[in-house]
């Protein structure tokens, strides 16, 4: 029954397109095929962070691209590792923080699927090293994110790759 998962989601999106017009997919990417960077996320916040790609790329020289995680269940595992292979790290923003876990559930999942991919099981994209993978908590409380906030998210993702302290308010990230 799980197996067949996938390929019934992927029918229903297909059959979405034609009652609608509107296309949607397992997973969305932004600007990812050069991408040395990645913000990860579900929902709004990736439309934020579609937002200032752009901009950081111009402005920081970042390059950064976005990945919307759009069904989560099942885990598009695999078209995730895909997206995100030849990024240098990635930035994983969730609207939970469960301090009792490693990280966060859809962090979890994604270092998971990066080790599938490096131990080479099948159906991954092979891949010899992973991204640096940082996760956050936002927009608890219903507080806003805001394109300053994916700013900074790009510099801090900068930062930790060049093993820089991260970026704070005070340096203009907000």
């Amino acid at each position: 029954y799980y197996d067949q998962l996938p390929a019934k989601v992927e029918d229903a999106f297909s059959e979405f397109y034609r009652l609608t017009g509107r296309t949607y997919d397992m997973i969305s990417t932004y600007r990812m095929e050069d991408a040395d960077y990645a913000i990860i996320s579900l929902g709004t916040f990736s439309a934020t962070a579609i937002s200032v790609v752009d901009i950081a790329r111009k402005r920081l020289g970042v390059k950064v691209g976005v990945v919307n995680i759009t069904c989560y269940r099942p885990f598009p595992a695999e078209r995730v590792v895909e997206a995100i292979k030849n990024c240098k790290a990635v930035s994983v923003l969730e609207r939970c923080d469960i301090p009792t876990m490693v990280d966060n559930p859809l962090t979890t999942d994604i270092q998971a699927a990066l080790a599938k991919a490096v131990m080479g099981i099948e159906g991954f994209p092979k891949v010899d090293s992973i991204p640096y993978v940082l996760s956050g908590a936002a927009g608890l409380g219903s507080r806003d994110i805001t394109p300053g906030h994916m700013i900074a998210i790009a510099k801090n993702m900068a930062a930790a790759v060049a093993g820089e302290r991260a970026a704070r308010p005070e340096d203009g990230a907000e």
